[in-house]
């Protein structure tokens, strides 16, 4: 009777194991999916669920999986990464950069840069150099 229940408790641990590897692999290729679909000047109607919204110089931004937006005529456009802007997670992707004793990060043409932010660490874009 232990036995069996010992095999289930395993069996469920290895099912859990794998639904969480799918989910893993399915949110990264929704981010990696979300970057290459939108494109900066294009517009969409509707956020993508999960954004965050944000202000730089008193304009509203949102921000989701690595791509920004602006209130635009007939919904949102997709814009560049505005300087200054921070957000509280980083793209799948990035790549880190030591520079004079600051780590940047890199991912998709844009340069963030770690700060503490309302009680919180997130990243601000900057421009380097």
């Amino acid at each position: 009777m232990a036995d069996n229940v010992a095999r289930r408790v395993r069996q469920e641990d290895r099912q859990d194991f794998i639904g969480d590897r799918i989910d893993d692999r399915q949110d990264f290729i929704e981010d990696t999916f979300d970057r290459r679909r939108y494109r900066v000047g294009m517009s969409i109607n509707v956020l993508p669920r999960g954004y965050s919204t944000f202000y730089v110089g008193g304009s509203p931004y949102s921000y989701y999986g690595g791509v920004y937006y602006q209130p635009g005529s007939t919904g949102y456009v997709v814009i560049s990464a505005p300087i200054g802007a921070i957000v509280y997670s980083l793209p799948t992707g990035y790549t880190t950069e030591p520079i004079g004793g600051i780590t940047f990060y890199h991912v998709a043409n844009v340069t963030y840069q770690g700060v503490y932010y309302n009680g919180r660490v997130g990243y601000k874009v900057v421009r380097v150099g």
